[in-house]
């Protein structure tokens, strides 16, 4: 299957980038993409909140704020709320929503 293909090789690139031992912002697309294919073709909602947590934070490694960054909260914010809603009653996921919109409210003030 080419979905589990491109989901394996993200896999592997997102590991050399963390096991590479640089925050480089550039690596935060890796990490977008790999969100990318967890939540929307694979259907995992965790694998792809981690993803684009991981990429919000190789987008601020070097400067806090950035269209890039403004773009990777507003994402986790809908992933936080797609969890949620996916979750077993209201506010199951309550700890990582607050999270991501508190990151939201802090890079679009």
């Amino acid at each position: 299957d080419r979905t589990e293909e491109a989901f394996q090789l993200l896999a592997e690139v997102s590991s050399r980038c963390r096991s590479s031992g640089f925050r480089d912002p550039a690596f935060a697309e890796i990490f977008r993409a790999h969100a990318d294919v967890a939540g929307k073709l694979l259907g995992d909602s965790q694998l792809r909140l981690g993803c684009l947590t991981t990429a919000l934070e190789y987008a601020t490694a070097r400067e806090p704020f950035s269209t890039v960054s403004c773009v990777l909260a507003a994402e986790l914010l809908e992933a936080s709320l797609e969890a949620e809603a996916q979750e077993e009653g209201p506010g199951a996921g309550a700890g990582g929503l607050r999270r991501a919109e508190d990151l939201a409210r802090e890079h679009f003030q």
